[in-house]
């Protein structure tokens, strides 16, 4: 799949996983602003939602296994700044938490465990 137009990858997103709608709608109300990609995927995505699900002593695998089945989707995609999104936003902050990483792994496609590895790589993490 290929994502077109990088700054309308909220919408995707919001489809994909609506229970991040209203955290989403909250805080773009709160700050009176459009929210790019990296602070979609970044604060709502990863930190409000992922950390927490992995941290979770009974983490809702089907929750997270949808979750990275649309990563995937980004970081398969042929648009270099989409794939940034996976590998800076998203696995980056993935990579702060080593045990909440090692979660994450199991539920990586191919390609988001290779960006991920490539970040921790360049972070020397990994």
């Amino acid at each position: 799949m290929t994502w077109t137009d990088f700054d309308s990858l909220t919408n995707p997103l919001l489809l994909a996983l609506p229970e991040l709608r209203p955290v989403y709608l909250e805080r773009q109300e709160f700050s009176g602003e459009q929210f790019g990609p990296h602070v979609v995927y970044g604060d709502i995505l990863t930190e409000h939602f992922l950390l927490p699900l992995l941290q979770s002593p009974a983490p809702d695998d089907a929750l997270l296994k949808r979750a990275f089945a649309f990563i995937e989707e980004l970081a398969a995609d042929e648009n270099p700044p989409v794939r940034e999104v996976v590998r800076v936003t998203v696995c980056e902050r993935l990579g702060d938490d080593r045990e909440c990483l090692g979660r994450a792994q199991q539920y990586m496609g191919p390609r988001t465990r290779a960006l991920s590895d490539d970040i921790e790589k360049y972070f020397g993490r990994g």
